[in-house]
């Protein structure tokens, strides 16, 4: 599996990213919304997860833009606060899952395939 992830948050990423190569998976990591395109593009990740607050960049237009272009990938909006606000938004809108950043087992049971996607899974 392979998860493209654009957050800033350092706390963040020093906990998710080991966990999830120690289960060979791999991670790349970005910074900007047009990057994460291209590497969607180059790598076709199974997931991106994205911060909801991340400066510089409109998650939700973000989202919708890769959910378009790369119906296959899942999309994950991470958020540091359990928010029903951005939680609705990111599933009306953007057609996304809400992660909240203080539930990181949640995000982690959530996102790590116990077994590969069947093509039930990705349509």
């Amino acid at each position: 599996m392979t998860l493209i992830l654009l957050d800033d948050n350092l706390l963040l990423r020093q906990a998710l990213i080991p966990i999830i190569e120690d289960k060979h998976h791999r991670v790349v990591e970005c910074d900007r919304a047009d990057e994460c395109l291209t590497l969607c593009l180059r790598e076709r990740p199974d997931w991106v997860l994205v911060d909801i607050e991340k400066k510089n960049v409109d998650a939700i237009a973000l989202a919708k833009k890769i959910r378009m272009k790369f119906p296959d990938v899942r999309v994950g909006l991470l958020s540091n606060y359990e928010n029903d606000d951005y939680r609705d938004v990111t599933q009306s809108e953007a057609r996304a899952e809400y992660f909240s950043k203080e539930e990181i087992d949640e995000l982690i049971r959530r996102v790590l395939p116990i077994h590969p996607r069947s093509k039930e899974e990705t349509s």
